[in-house]
């Protein structure tokens, strides 16, 4: 299991450094169109809506590589922005409803295959792999089992 959350991890930085990629596509053809087109209202338009999406997929981007270096170092909070990712993901056909869809389906096997909670003699939380006795599971529990703390 371990290894397959270094690779939804490495797939969610290789996914966003193409969203990346894309964000400077959108402003290079904002640049070369919009403004050579001599129409000054259509350079306007165009400026406004590759903004906005091009701060979107930016934003969506940065989301994703720190989720994916947060999950690949074992940081309890990243296992739910990574599956928010992995659901928002599912929006962009064809590759990220792929990773969405991979994302979501280790994420439901995560309680069988041993992806866990565990705090520390600090009282840190931190996510390990494998069974352990001393484990809280990460999530909402299932339904009729009670969450240990």
């Amino acid at each position: 299991m371990h290894k397959e959350i270094e690779l939804l991890g490495a797939l969610h930085i290789a996914i966003s450094i193409l969203y990346t990629l894309v964000f400077s596509a959108i402003y290079a053809v904002l640049f070369s169109k919009g403004f050579f087109s001599g129409e000054e209202s259509s350079a306007n338009i165009q400026l406004v809506i590759f903004a906005v999406v091009g701060v979107f997929l930016l934003l969506f981007a940065i989301s994703g590589v720190t989720a994916a270096l947060g999950i690949i170092r074992g940081r309890p909070w990243a296992q739910m922005m990574i599956l928010i990712l992995g659901c928002l993901d599912l929006i962009c056909v064809p590759l990220g409803t792929a990773l969405g869809i991979y994302t979501i389906w280790i994420f439901m096997h995560s309680e069988k295959s041993g992806l866990k909670m565990t705090k520390d003699e600090s009282g840190d939380s931190k996510m390990v792999i494998g069974k352990q006795n001393s484990s809280v599971e990460m999530g909402m529990p299932l339904p009729g089992k009670k969450a240990q703390l």
